[in-house]
């Protein structure tokens, strides 16, 4: 009876121990490759999100995108794209920089806005008064599984300080959104 219970062990043990090394190590690097992220730099300070709340809203005029990503501290970046097409329709200018400051797009109400929430609760905003101010771009977008991807850098401002704070090489990937 022992040896009939070693002989079971020993043949799981075994066949474990086979099922582990024949696993194909690539497939870790394909599932990686669609992990969300989102990375930037506030005045030069490296952020990294590990929390996403990203939404998509409207109507059958427009639609408003919002990426917000949010790192270990409860800081967030908010990133917002509004478009001038419906609800239901992919991105219009998908792969066009969307300026902060409006004159610059066209049409004129298509915007960019980005924002910084501080866990306080206390937020900076950008400032659309020239190229300068920043922008957003949707590089790629998934519009079936809800899935998108982009670059951005803006200026925002603390209105009661006036201070200005810069966010740049700002890129988000593969990140999942809501209706």
């Amino acid at each position: 009876m022992i040896i009939k219970s070693l002989m079971k062990l020993s043949v799981i043990t075994i066949f474990t121990a086979i099922i582990l090394m024949s696993c194909n190590k690539s497939n870790n690097i394909n599932e990686n490759s669609n992990l969300q992220s989102f990375t930037c730099k506030i005045n030069g300070e490296t952020f990294t999100a590990d929390t996403f709340n990203n939404t998509l809203i409207g109507d059958e005029t427009f639609k408003r995108l919002d990426i917000r990503a949010i790192d270990k501290s409860g800081k967030q970046i908010i990133v917002t794209v509004n478009d001038v097409d419906p609800l239901d329709s992919n991105f219009s200018h998908l792969g066009d920089t969307v300026y902060v400051y409006p004159f610059l797009n066209s049409p004129v109400n298509l915007a960019s806005l980005g924002t910084i929430v501080d866990p306080d609760g206390s937020f900076l905003i950008t400032m659309p008064e020239s190229k300068e101010s920043g922008y957003s771009k949707l590089t790629d977008c998934d519009f079936s599984n809800k899935k998108v991807s982009g670059i951005f850098e803006f200026m925002v401002k603390d209105y009661q300080t006036d201070e200005i704070t810069y966010v740049t090489e700002g890129k988000y990937s593969n990140l999942t959104y809501y209706k």
